[in-house]
């Protein structure tokens, strides 16, 4: 399944098609050259809700549309981030779910009732 989104070049966006797997790659690698840089002081942590409001005053200064923001993939309202996160979290709950049936269906693993989940972890503390 290839997704869409936009890649940052030198000074324009691009559109690209990648598939899942090259993307959490790249969001993998990205992830810890960012630690890395933070690590050594060649960067610093921006906040999610500075970034809106920075982008919030080039709206309001005309510098750059609500739309063209929206486009770009830097401005999204806390409203917006929120109804992604419970889409994206619900999706992956529904794939996990289905992962688990499939794995009691085919015999790879066994449904254990919750009292005796419960009696276990009870045992272990």
């Amino acid at each position: 399944m290839k997704n869409e989104f936009l890649k940052k070049s030198t000074h324009r966006f691009d559109l690209v098609f990648k598939t899942e797997t090259e993307i959490a790659d790249e969001w993998r690698h990205e992830t810890l050259s960012r630690a890395v840089d933070l690590d050594q002081g060649v960067a610093t942590l921006v906040s999610a809700d500075s970034v809106r409001t920075e982008v919030e005053v080039f709206i309001k200064k005309g510098e750059m549309s609500r739309d063209a923001a929206k486009k770009s993939g830097i401005y999204f309202s806390h409203e917006e981030v929120m109804q992604r996160l419970d889409e994206t979290l619900e999706a992956a709950w529904e794939r996990e779910a289905d992962k688990r049936e499939a794995e009691i269906a085919s015999g790879v693993a066994t449904f254990v009732p919750g009292t005796e989940t419960m009696a276990r972890l009870r045992s272990k503390l």
